[in-house]
């Protein structure tokens, strides 16, 4: 009994320590690993690494599923960044919120590879339950082990 007690308190005091770094990182850019993309101020961000120079898609879908947005890009081999403007494809303004994206490179062969990808966003708040802290971007909630970079 005594060691469930104790590991719960060495749980809620890792907690507190995550919750205490987190809440610190309010107004910060912030990089993450997320599926969803945060529209902040009409805009939103994600990087990926392409292996190779070449045509990729990116998608964006509303919360309903809908892909709202197809943009197609030349990427160099290695780090790239897109930037979306917040628009859909009939050039309306979409409002501020969470997208779901995907992110696919085409081959030269006619393959094509779902690319990984990471989002940037401002650090907009902290929630807390009871296994986990996350860090809000805007609509997005990410749990804070999913934080790759933070800059003042």
């Amino acid at each position: 009994i005594n060691t469930n007690q104790s590991l719960t308190q060495l749980l809620q005091l890792t907690q507190a320590g995550d919750l205490t770094q987190a809440s610190a990182m309010l107004g910060s850019k912030v990089t993450a690993t997320s599926s969803q993309l945060p529209l902040q101020n009409g805009t939103g961000t994600l990087n990926f690494n392409a292996p190779t120079s070449g045509p990729v898609a990116i998608a964006v879908y509303n919360s309903a599923g809908q892909q709202i947005l197809d943009s197609a890009i030349n990427a160099t081999a290695g780090s790239n960044s897109w930037t979306w403007n917040g628009k859909d494809a009939s050039g309306t303004q979409m409002p501020d919120g969470a997208y779901n994206v995907a992110v696919v490179e085409g081959g030269a062969n006619g393959a094509t590879t779902t690319l990984p990808f990471t989002i940037t966003g401002t650090a907009t708040g902290v929630t807390s339950s009871t296994n986990s802290v996350s860090l809000q971007l805007g609509n997005v909630a990410i749990p804070f082990t999913a934080v790759t970079n933070v800059t003042k």
